[in-house]
């Protein structure tokens, strides 16, 4: 309980350049893991009270997650643009899914659950350990329209190679001679085209694996034409799909995307929405 209690303050009160330079440093890298994990892939985490504001409500939450990320959801949110993006787009409608691929500890979709209840959020994270305090988070909130998936998403059902890194699952790289682990992945498809419910949006954010989850979401997209995020990592293989799909594609900052403009060019998106109309 004490090293929680330090780790907190630590990333509450010291400057960030101290906390970066902390954390780089490689000197001091075996006490920052022995601080900071539980074991090679568990991440220490603490649990706090978290306030978002969203354009029409605030919502309070309770949070447990790595000190850095709690610390961070509560000074300036994480993901504010993705949060408020699919809220904006999915709050006014009656009732729909909103799939949320690569949850981690689930603050977005605790957000959007508590802030659309009318709503069902379905929240995929691979990672045993965060999908253990993911979990924790959603009872914390005494949610009742979560639904949380030990699962990997992918264009088909297959065996994916996953290494578990502290705070994320790394897709088919191995570490330190450490082969990781199978997991079985399934499609959207597979998993929601039998359910009459209308799917209002799906974000993505895989560190990786984005192209290959919306090649696997085809016919979702092509029956309810959802509202779409997804991380890019510079692969324009997305920005060609969802164009062939008939989707109008921008920047988090709500930039048209030209995709012709944009090969060749050292311009690159760390997330972007899609949408088929505006």
């Amino acid at each position: 309980m004490q090293i929680n209690i330090l780790l907190y303050f630590l990333y509450k009160f010291i400057p960030k350049p101290i906390v970066v330079f902390i954390g780089k440093n490689r000197t001091i890298k075996p006490i920052r893991d022995i601080v900071l994990r539980l074991g090679p892939s568990i991440s220490r985490v603490i649990e706090g009270s978290v306030a978002f504001r969203l354009k029409d409500k605030l919502i309070a939450i309770n949070f447990t997650a790595p000190p850095a990320t709690l610390v961070k959801a509560q000074k300036k949110g994480i993901e504010k643009g993705i949060i408020n993006k699919v809220y904006e787009y999915c709050s006014n409608k009656d009732e729909g899914i909103i799939i949320d691929v690569g949850a981690n500890y689930g603050f977005l979709s605790i957000i959007w659950s508590l802030a659309m209840p009318n709503h069902e959020i379905h929240a995929f994270e691979v990672h045993p350990e965060i999908y253990k305090t993911l979990i924790s988070n959603k009872q914390k909130n005494n949610i009742s329209n979560l639904y949380i998936n030990l699962n990997a998403i992918s264009d088909k059902e297959e065996l994916l190679n996953f290494h578990f890194h502290s705070k994320t699952a790394i897709l088919n790289k191995i570490i330190n001679n450490d082969l990781g682990s199978d997991i079985n992945a399934k499609s959207i498809d597979m998993l929601f085209m039998k359910i009459d419910k209308k799917v209002l949006a799906i974000k993505i954010d895989t560190d990786g694996n984005d192209y290959n989850c919306l090649l696997g979401a085809t016919n979702i997209i092509d029956k309810w034409k959802p509202f779409i995020i997804a991380e890019l990592n510079e692969d324009l293989r997305i920005l060609d799909f969802l164009k062939n799909k008939g989707y109008l594609l921008f920047d988090m900052s709500g930039n048209f995307i030209d995709i012709e403009l944009l090969r060749g060019s050292t311009s690159s998106f760390a997330n972007i929405y899609a949408v088929t109309s505006v």
